[in-house]
């Protein structure tokens, strides 16, 4: 079992952006892998239309094993109102035996009036 949280703020822009990263090694045996992050977004203008779009995805050695995409639109109520999206990914994977690195990615793939989108608690638990 290996467990990884982190309470750092990170900006989550159009640049993906790795969060969480741990590297374990196995027999060959399936892993269960739970992973979060808290995203706090903030909405620009009270009465501008807002609209966001976050791919976060569950990685193994670099691919893609797992992906979600967090949208959300509307019209803001206040100025720099805040948003909580706290999405979540498990995913079972049966790697072959050796050395491998798994991580959170966040990648904002879109933002209209949008002043800021930060990534506080996430957490990457592996148990096989």
């Amino acid at each position: 079992m290996s467990s990884l949280e982190n309470s750092a703020a990170n900006a989550v822009t159009a640049t993906p952006t790795v969060l969480l990263s741990q590297t374990i090694s196995t027999t060959g045996q399936e892993l269960k892998l739970d992973s979060m992050v808290e995203l706090n977004i903030i909405v620009t203008t009270m009465g501008a239309f807002y609209n966001y779009s976050i791919l976060y995805e569950l990685r193994e050695d670099g691919a893609t094993i797992a992906s979600e995409i967090i949208s959300n639109a509307g019209v803001g109520n206040s100025n720099l109102e805040a948003h909580t999206e706290i999405p979540n990914l498990t995913w079972t994977q049966t790697p072959t035996a050796g050395s491998h690195t798994y991580d959170i990615r966040l990648t904002l793939t879109s933002a209209t009036n949008i002043t800021s989108v930060t990534a506080n608690t996430k957490a990457l638990n592996i148990i096989g």
